[in-house]
């Protein structure tokens, strides 16, 4: 948990996390028309908003990988015995929960307002489009990630961040 919380607090998650809550939200609320109707309608908004959330966590993971390149410690961690997917469980682990995370505080923002008027609650299937759409974010943060180790040029994140839609 040590390293974890280090981590935490050294890597690009928190910001990125923090980012996508913003943007999430605010997408939410600026149409609530279009989600309010019930809870399926609200998973498939939020799974609208990903083309939102998926280049900002792209960007974020890039941000992140590009971190050994930029702090100049490749050669020394080339040297030491620890192999290198233990070296990146940490980092990964940190961007999937705090990007799952937000995730799932953006569906949970919605659901404050539909808590109440919405009768039908098809929970399995809402658990289910839900879950997909914090485990693409996920993707999405561990692809930037790889992308930003293989390139790790000033350029890399802002050009995955640019919205490819």
């Amino acid at each position: 948990m040590n390293i974890f919380g280090v981590e935490l607090r050294r890597c690009a998650a928190l910001g990125a996390a923090l980012i996508a809550l913003l943007i999430g939200v605010g997408a939410l609320y600026v149409a609530p028309g279009r989600w309010s109707s019930g809870w399926m309608a609200l998973a498939m908004a939020m799974r609208e908003y990903l083309l939102l959330l998926w280049p900002l966590a792209l960007a974020a993971g890039a941000w992140q990988g590009r971190r050994e390149h930029r702090a100049k410690v490749g050669e020394l961690f080339a040297t030491t015995a620890r192999p290198r997917a233990q070296r990146m469980l940490p980092v990964l682990g940190a961007m999937a929960f705090t990007l799952g995370l937000a995730y799932l505080l953006v569906t949970v923002a919605g659901i404050a307002w539909i808590i109440t008027t919405a009768q039908h609650r098809p929970l399995l299937n809402f658990l289910v489009v839900t879950g997909v759409g914090a485990l693409s974010l996920v993707a999405a943060a561990w692809l930037g990630l790889g992308i930003g180790r293989m390139l790790p040029a000033l350029v890399t994140a802002p050009a995955l961040g640019w919205r490819v839609s």
